[in-house]
């Protein structure tokens, strides 16, 4: 499964950045999605509403949740934002069957 996690680094963190580079912030990006059975797709840091984005393949969302856990409880980021995928067409077959038993109050 795919994971989007974007996010905001604190003051503090920025201020690490200064001594530190893209190489050496992958690496560690790379053992914390490793240490989770995870493996990275990329991470790029972008001007805009948030500082960072990392991609990811996860075997499943409660490891993606674990990982976005640990990272957040580090106090290094702000607004830790995660976008799982989703298999569109099982949701749609669901939804398909929920349409046709669901009828709203008062139908």
């Amino acid at each position: 499964m795919k994971v989007i996690a974007l996010a905001k680094y604190n003051e503090s963190a920025w201020k690490g950045m200064i001594g530190s580079s893209y190489a050496e912030r992958r690496k560690v990006m790379e053992a914390v999605v490793t240490s989770a059975g995870a493996t990275l797709t990329d991470m790029m840091f972008t001007r805009g509403q948030y500082d960072i984005v990392v991609t990811f393949e996860v075997p499943s969302e409660d490891i993606a949740l674990g990982a976005a856990i640990a990272v957040n409880a580090s106090g290094a980021i702000k607004d830790l934002v995660t976008l799982s995928e989703i298999d569109i067409d099982s949701a749609l077959k669901t939804a398909k069957s929920v349409a046709s038993a669901y009828s709203p109050p008062g139908t």
